[in-house]
C-alpha cells in the first residue's frame, strides 16, 4: 500500500475514533431542539465536539472493556480460543491507537459511540441544560439582566416550541406592517424552516376554512411574531376565544360535543 493511501486510511480511522463521537452528540443535541443563535464556526464546532468526546468515549470504552472481560471469561470457561481476533482491553489513548488497526474494534467502538452519544445528548437536553440555564439566570438577575429563555431564538420560541400539553396546529394570521392593501393570510401553520435556513418560510393549510372562520368569529390574538427587518407580522390566533358571534360559536361547540357523545 502506498504511503499516501496509508496516511488517508490513518486519517479516516482517526476521524472515527477522535472526531465522530463528539460530533454525534453535537448532532443529536441540535436535533433535540437546542440550537445556537448563530451557526457555529468550524473551530467552535470542533471545540464543542471535543468536550462531548470525553464522556462519549469514556462510556464506550468502559462498556467495551466490561463486555471484553465477560466474553473472555465465558470463552475461557468453554475452552474456546478467540485470541486470533486480535481484540484486547483498552485503557489508554495509546491502546486505542494500537487497536485502531482492528476492524472489529472499530466496528464495536463505532456502534457504542452512536448509542452513548444519543444517551449523553438526551441526558444533557433533558436535565443538565436546564440546570445550567437556571444557574446562568441566577447570575444575570443579580447583575440586573433579563433572564435567558430555554429556547435560543425567537423563531424557535414562537414556531417550534409547543406551549400546550398537546401539540395542535398553529392557526396564524400573516400580514405586512407597511402593506397598503391590507392583505392577510389565515391558515394552520404545519411546517416551518429550521433555524439555520437563510430564508425563513412556513407552510399554511386549510386557508379558506380558517379565513372564513376568523372573519366570522374574529378570534383573539395569543401572541405576535414581528420581524423587525421585513415588517412581517405573524399573529397566533386562539380559536377557542371568539370576539364576535359568540352565541353561534357556543352552539357550534355544543353540537360537536353532542355528536362525539353519540359516536
Amino acid at each position: 500500500m502506498k504511503r499516501k493511501e496509508v496516511r488517508n486510511l490513518e486519517s479516516f480511522i482517526g476521524i472515527i475514533l477522535f472526531s465522530i463521537p463528539g460530533l454525534l452528540v453535537y448532532f443529536w443535541v441540535q436535533l433535540f431542539g437546542i440550537n445556537p443563535t448563530v451557526k457555529h464556526l468550524p473551530t467552535e464546532q470542533a471545540a464543542i465536539a471535543a468536550l462531548f468526546w470525553v464522556p462519549t468515549v469514556l462510556l464506550s470504552l468502559i462498556t467495551y472493556n466490561i463486555a471484553y472481560f465477560i466474553v473472555d471469561h465465558l470463552l475461557l470457561f468453554l475452552n474456546f480460543n478467540w485470541s486470533n481476533l486480535g481484540l484486547k482491553p483498552v485503557f489508554s489513548l495509546k491502546a486505542i491507537e494500537e487497536s485502531s488497526t482492528n476492524l472489529l474494534f472499530i466496528f464495536y467502538f463505532f456502534i457504542l459511540s452512536i448509542v452513548f452519544s444519543y444517551v449523553i445528548a438526551v441526558t444533557w437536553t433533558n436535565f443538565f441544560y436546564m440546570k445550567v440555564i437556571d444557574h446562568v439566570n441566577e447570575v444575570r438577575i443579580k447583575r440586573k439582566f433579563s433572564k435567558l429563555d430555554d429556547t435560543t431564538s425567537v423563531w424557535d420560541a414562537f414556531f417550534l416550541k409547543v406551549t400546550s400539553d398537546k401539540e395542535e396546529p398553529l392557526v396564524v394570521e400573516i400580514s405586512k406592517l407597511d402593506s397598503s392593501k391590507g392583505e392577510k393570510l389565515v391558515g394552520s401553520a404545519t411546517k416551518f424552516s429550521r433555524p439555520y435556513e437563510a430564508d425563513k418560510a412556513i407552510v399554511l393549510e386549510n386557508i379558506d376554512n380558517n379565513r372564513i372562520s376568523h372573519e366570522y368569529y374574529q378570534y383573539q390574538t395569543k401572541r405576535i411574531y414581528f420581524d423587525l427587518k421585513s415588517g412581517l407580522v405573524v399573529s397566533e390566533l386562539d380559536t377557542t376565544k371568539p370576539t364576535k358571534n359568540i352565541e353561534d360559536f357556543t352552539s357550534f361547540l355544543e353540537e360537536v360535543e353532542a355528536e362525539q357523545q353519540d359516536d
